[in-house]
């Protein structure tokens, strides 16, 4: 059996995805090599914020870079609940040493998203502010920036800051990276990597591919076990999504899968994804039903929703549930149905699926098991 190639390089041009990271660019895996990034300082405590902290700023007020890891801040075992007070909140992320980027080394270019309370914008950060900024040939990185209304309440202020407090507590090669955030200025910024395309876009437009079947299937289990990994990472740290989905997984440009939507991006969605509950919205179709019927939240819970994940993946975009209202899927669920094997999904992946829509939860599967469960040979699945 053919086996997918080792770079999918090509496929972006294959189906009219453009390509913006060129030599113009250095990457954020080069940039962590230098002892400190330029433009930044660690988060100031709540009683020190101030645009004047800029002024004083230095080498030594400038955030440290491990010479060993990718990591910018002082990374725990377990995830910790960001505070739900502004004050408390700068001070978690100022002991744990999150960067704070000067507004003026952030660019703002396209905007490539927008809701209801801000907007996302492909951007440059300018690294070269300090005088010994470390960078080769002063080149810029690419950005995403994530920006909140000026006019925004405290309340939206905190739930912004607390999606950075939590995204900036992971480091995995499949969750999406923090590299820092604008908060001493108006808009308040969240700066992460700049992603290709989500994954749930990419799927799609997979269906006018020419790869061998054998290459879509070795590319298909590749973003599956991206995404298990990730989901490994995460409940490792005790952390639970609640809205693992393909739509909240984006692709870097070597289709490396990063898990995203940690906060308030989720309430810039679609709202046809999404159901109102007893506990507010969710997306019911990807959701298990101890969450939507109990508001029980779990690993398992998130497993329910990987499950789904593998469903859009291997169906090549399709909603879970296709052709059922919210209604219908409540009464499917109260019956204890499962949806049917998409077309050409192999057994093997449909069998991993049954096992994570198992009704009772506590006999789903854990992501360390389902992890073990795809890293067999392609071969065993195709």
């Amino acid at each position: 059996m053919k086996t997918a190639p080792e770079s999918y390089e090509n496929i972006y041009g294959e189906l009219g995805i453009s390509d913006d990271v060129n030599d113009l660019y250095q990457t954020y895996e080069e940039a962590s090599q230098c002892s400190y990034i330029g433009s930044s300082m660690v988060v100031p405590r709540y009683e020190l914020r101030s645009e004047s902290v800029y002024e004083s700023a230095d080498g030594s007020a400038s955030r440290q870079l491990s010479q060993k890891s990718d990591t910018f801040f002082e990374q725990g075992s377990i995830y910790l609940e960001p505070p739900k007070n502004l004050s408390l909140l700068f001070n978690q992320m100022s002991d744990m040493r999150y960067r704070e980027i000067a507004v003026s080394a952030i660019e703002r270019q396209e905007q490539i998203g927008s809701g209801q309370f801000g907007a996302v914008y492909k951007g440059l950060w300018h690294t070269s502010g300090m005088e010994s900024n470390p960078f080769k040939a002063n080149k810029p990185l690419l950005v995403a920036i994530k920006t909140l209304h000026d006019s925004s309440t405290i309340e939206l202020k905190l739930t912004f800051l607390q999606e950075a407090a939590i995204m900036g507590q992971f480091s995995h090669p499949n969750v999406l990276r923090l590299l820092g955030i604008v908060s001493l200025t108006e808009p308040f910024m969240i700066v992460t990597e700049l992603m290709h395309i989500e994954l749930l876009k990419f799927v799609v437009v997979l269906r006018k591919s020419t790869l061998q079947r054998s290459q879509m299937y070795s590319l298909y289990l590749k973003l599956s076990r991206e995404i298990a990994s990730g989901m490994t990472y995460l409940s490792s740290k005790n952390f639970i999504h609640r809205d693992l989905a393909a739509r909240n997984v984006l692709l870097a440009k070597d289709l490396t899968c990063r898990i995203s939507d940690f906060g308030l991006s989720r309430q810039l969605r679609d709202e046809g994804d999404y159901y109102t509950s007893k506990g507010g919205k969710i997306p019911l179709k990807w959701t298990a039903p101890e969450a939507i019927f109990y508001q029980r939240y779990s690993e398992k819970s998130d497993v329910w929703s990987f499950g789904m994940t593998l469903y859009e993946i291997w169906s090549l975009g399709e909603k879970p549930w296709p052709g059922y209202s919210n209604e219908d899927v409540l009464q499917a669920y109260a019956n204890s149905d499962v949806m049917d094997r998409p077309t050409g999904c192999p057994e093997g992946i449909f069998s991993v699926m049954l096992e994570c829509w198992q009704i009772n939860a506590e006999i789903r599967p854990s992501f360390q098991e389902i992890s073990s469960m795809l890293a067999t040979s392609d071969e065993s699945f195709c």
